[in-house]
C-alpha cells in the first residue's frame, strides 16, 4: 500500500493546482482516483484545536490522536505502536520518501516513538532498528552523524547521497540523503520526488509479502506558510507526478491500495476570480480569458478537514465524512488484516 501526502494540502490547494496545471476541464492525478472522501484533523491537544503535522500523523500512524508535536505517543505519555513498525515486524517492506528531512514528523510518525518531533537524532536511531524502514529516501542529511551512517551501513544499509549512485544501489536497505536539510530547500536537488518514489516502488512491490510506503512532499506546507503562490504550484506539481507514478503502479497491481490526502490544511486558501492581465494572477491552463488569484487568510495551520482519494483495496471504506484516525482502521485492515 502507498500513501501519499501532500504536507499542509487542503481543498483549495488541489483545486488551484488543477486549475493552473490541467485547466477548468482536466484532471490531477490525485483527482482521478475512484473513491474520494473529507476527512476532519482536530488533535488531542487541551491548548488547541488544530493540528500540526505530528499530532496527524500520529492519528493515521496509530489510530490515536494525540498533543500536537508527540509522534505516536499518546496524550498521557505512553508510547505506541506505529503502522510502519507494525508492518516491518509482519514481514513487509516498508519505506519513506519525502522532500523534507526523512526524520520529519510525518515519515517519523510511523517509524519512531518520540515525546517531541524535534529529537530528530531519536527517530533516525529508531529507523536503525530491525522494524525500522528498510528504504529511506529524502533530505536531512545533516541529522546523521558518522556514528549513525555507520552503524547504518553495519545493518546492510546502502547509503548514498546523489542520483548516480542511487541508480547503482544494490541491497535490501538503502538510506538516501540528497540534502543536508529538506530536499526541496536545495537549490539545484538531484533527484524529484517522483524519481524517488519509483525507486522505493521498484523496491519494494518486489518483496513476495507486501509493502508499506509513505511518500510526502513537505512544500506544499512552506508554501502555505509563506503564502506563496509559485512555490505552491510548483509543489503541488511535484506531488501530482509522485502520485501518477504510484497510480501507474496501482494499476499495474490491482492488489494495491493508494490513498493521497493532506495532513492539515495551511494558509486558509481561497480561490478567486482575477483579471487574467493582473500582475498576480494564474492563468487557467488553456484558457486565455480566465485566471484565478490566491488569497490567502493566515500564516498558519487551520483545521478546515483535508480531502482523500483512494483506489484499490479497502479504498471504498475512505468515501464519506470521518475523523483522520479512520485511515489508519483502513490501512491497518488492508496491511495487517
Amino acid at each position: 500500500m502507498v500513501l501519499v501526502v501532500g504536507d499542509g494540502m487542503g481543498p483549495a490547494h488541489r483545486e488551484a493546482a488543477r486549475l493552473a496545471l490541467a485547466g477548468t476541464d482536466g484532471e490531477l492525478a490525485m483527482g482521478s482516483l475512484p473513491v474520494a472522501g473529507l476527512q476532519t484533523t482536530i488533535p488531542a491537544d487541551p491548548s488547541s484545536t488544530v493540528t500540526d503535522s505530528a499530532a496527524a500523523a500520529t492519528a493515521w500512524a496509530t489510530g490515536e490522536k494525540t498533543a500536537n508535536g508527540s509522534l505516536a505517543v499518546g496524550p498521557d505519555g505512553e508510547r505506541l505502536t506505529p503502522l510502519g513498525r507494525e508492518a516491518a515486524e509482519a514481514g513487509l517492506a516498508t519505506g519513506l520518501v519525502t522532500t523534507s528531512a526523512v526524520t520529519d514528523a510525518t515519515p517519523a510518525a510511523f517509524f519512531s516513538s518520540v515525546a517531541d518531533r524535534e529529537d530528530q537524532d531519536d527517530v533516525a536511531e529508531q529507523y536503525l532498528t530491525a522494524a525500522g524502514p528498510s528504504v529511506v529516501l529524502g533530505g536531512g542529511a545533516g541529522v546523521w552523524d558518522d556514528g549513525l551512517l555507520d552503524r547504518a551501513r553495519a545493518d546492510g544499509a546502502t547509503a548514498v547521497t546523489d542520483a548516480d549512485r542511487l541508480a547503482s544501489a544494490e541491497g535490501d536497505r538503502l538510506l538516501g540523503l540528497f540534502a543536508e536539510g529538506p530536499l526541496h530547500a536545495a537549490p539545484d536537488p538531484e533527484v524529484s520526488l517522483a524519481e524517488l518514489t519509483r525507486v522505493a516502488l521498484d523496491r519494494l512491490s518486489a518483496d513476495p509479502d507486501g509493502f508499506f510506503l509513505v511518500v510526502e512532499e513537505e512544500q506544499v506546507d512552506e508554501a502555505g506558510h509563506a503564502n506563496d503562490d509559485d512555490a505552491l504550484l510548483t509543489a503541488m506539481a511535484s506531488l501530482d507526478e509522485a502520485v501518477e507514478v504510484a497510480r501507474e503502479h496501482a494499476e499495474d497491481h490491482p492488489g494495491t491500495l493508494l490513498v493521497v490526502t493532506g495532513d492539515h490544511e495551511t494558509g486558509g486558501l481561497a480561490v478567486e476570480d482575477a483579471d487574467p492581465g493582473a500582475d498576480d494572477a494564474i492563468p487557467v491552463a488553456g484558457d486565455d480569458d480566465r485566471a484565478v488569484d490566491l488569497d490567502w487568510s493566515t500564516e498558519s495551520h487551520t483545521a478546515a478537514p483535508t480531502p482523500v482519494t483512494a483506489t484499490g483495496p479497502g479504498s471504498e471504506q475512505l468515501s464519506g465524512t470521518y475523523p483522520n484516525t479512520h485511515l489508519h482502521e483502513v490501512m491497518r485492515e488492508v496491511l495487517l488484516g
